[in-house]
């Protein structure tokens, strides 16, 4: 029982770290677009 509940803990973990990750290349991408569209 102990693992099974270490192993949802490493998997919801997972899951927030690929969150974090993807909001902040959408974050950088959003901000390179932005200083593409100034510069023109």
């Amino acid at each position: 029982m102990q693992t099974k509940l270490v192993s949802l803990e490493a998997t919801y973990l997972a899951k927030v770290a690929t969150d974090a990750a993807l909001s902040v290349i959408k974050k950088k991408q959003f901000l390179q677009s932005k200083s593409r569209q100034h510069k023109d």
